[in-house]
């Protein structure tokens, strides 16, 4: 089992306690079978459930559990309760985008709901498009130099050699491939293709559960050389526990994305995520790529170009060398 398969079995173990625990009707239940990211169906079920317990406590549903909660109930909430609702989350200090995201999963659940005959309208679709409209912007928040600089010298003095070693080697090869930190965590052996002409890894990004999906990464000269030098420190680590992982921890288990995370944190101080090393590899590599978006879209495995151009248009193709010098 990959680690992709063993994340979407614990995460769907935790939704199935949930649905146990608060009773959910089958007919609220049923939603979840069109998703296929268990970890996308506990944060749907999060912003539903607390949608369903606000509309109970203002006697929207007249009801005092979700459990008992009927389709009749759900087709007397009004699209005025779904707009106070979402005013609410603002007042709360819920950023726009967090809402708008939130308004979204709503929507998206009674449009199943209006599907299955369950309600008459989709209330979520009937709130004015100007109402809660988020402006677009550019929001690829890159690392400061002298905050990289910084990171990279605590973990230098790191006295376990191991540990100091496998984490620069963490910073390199996520500056050097723009990989999310889930992709990151669950990349095995298999999937390192270094010895190719354009040297290269496979990755099992964000919508993709089947390992005949997964897609290729090209990667910088230096992010190679960092593979290379952990593969051969990691060679040296007996007892593997989790032999097929990349990245291990002394004990020989694999690195969790919560552990990939807590590194940036602790040696950055809060002031550096594992996504904003994304953020900097995009905007390097589409900048001294001549504006390539097309190539830069490819190695972050955008569906749309558009959101490339989105997130970090900022800024003849000599794409792939560039990738060579960084």
């Amino acid at each position: 089992m990959c680690y992709k398969d063993e994340v979407q079995k614990k995460n769907a173990e935790k939704l199935q306690r949930k649905f146990e625990e608060d009773k959910i009707p089958t007919f609220i239940r049923d939603y979840f079978a069109f998703m296929n990211s268990e970890a996308g169906k506990l944060n749907y079920w999060g912003t539903i459930k607390k949608f369903l317990l606000w509309c109970i406590e203002r006697n929207d549903i007249r009801k005092d559990n979700i459990s008992d909660i009927t389709p009749d109930d759900m087709d007397e909430i009004k699209t005025v309760s779904a707009i106070v609702f979402l005013e609410e989350l603002i007042k709360s200090g819920k950023s726009p985008s967090t809402m708008n995201v939130k308004k979204n999963m709503l929507g998206s659940f009674w449009e199943y709901m209006v599907k299955n005959d369950y309600v008459r309208k989709n209330i979520i679709h009937n709130i004015p498009k100007q109402k809660f409209k988020v402006k677009k912007k550019n929001n690829a928040k890159v690392p400061l130099p002298e905050d990289m600089m910084e990171m990279i010298e605590k973990i230098k003095r790191k006295k376990d050699d191991f540990v100091r070693e496998r984490n620069l080697v963490i910073v390199r090869v996520l500056k050097g491939t723009g990989l999310r930190e889930s992709e990151l965590a669950g990349l095995d052996l298999k999937d390192l293709h270094l010895e190719e002409n354009k040297p290269y890894i496979t990755v099992m990004g964000k919508g993709v559960y089947y390992t005949q999906d997964a897609e290729p990464v090209l990667v910088s000269k230096d992010a190679k050389i960092a593979l290379e030098e952990w593969a051969e420190m990691r060679n040296g680590v007996k007892n593997i526990v989790d032999d097929k992982a990349v990245f291990i921890n002394k004990n020989g288990k694999r690195l969790s994305e919560d552990n990939i995370q807590a590194i940036f944190r602790n040696y950055s101080g809060g002031k550096i995520t594992p996504h904003m090393m994304r953020h900097l590899y995009a905007t390097v590599l589409y900048q001294e790529s001549g504006h390539d978006a097309a190539f830069v879209q490819e190695q972050l495995r955008h569906s749309d170009v558009n959101t490339t151009l989105g997130t970090y248009a900022a800024g003849d193709t000599r794409s792939y060398e560039v990738l060579e010098n960084m």
